[in-house]
C-alpha cells in the first residue's frame, strides 16, 4: 500500500512540475517580449538623440 501511494505521489509531483514548467516558460516568453519591445524603443530614442546632436555639429570628419 505504501509503495502504491509513493508511486502516485511521484506521478502527481511530475504532473505538477510539468504544469509549473509550462507556466514559468510562458512568463519568461512574456518577459523577453516586453524587454525586447522596451529595448527597441530605447534604442530608437538614443538613435534619434544622436542624429539630432550630429545635425548641429559642423566640420565632421570620418576617421
Amino acid at each position: 500500500k505504501d509503495l502504491e501511494q509513493t508511486i502516485q505521489n511521484q506521478s502527481d509531483d511530475n504532473d505538477n512540475n510539468i504544469a509549473n514548467t509550462a507556466k514559468i516558460n510562458k512568463a519568461l516568453v512574456r518577459l523577453f517580449v516586453y524587454c525586447g519591445n522596451y529595448l527597441d524603443a530605447e534604442i530608437a530614442n538614443i538613435t534619434l538623440k544622436v542624429e539630432e546632436e550630429l545635425r548641429f555639429l559642423k566640420n565632421l570628419t570620418l576617421g
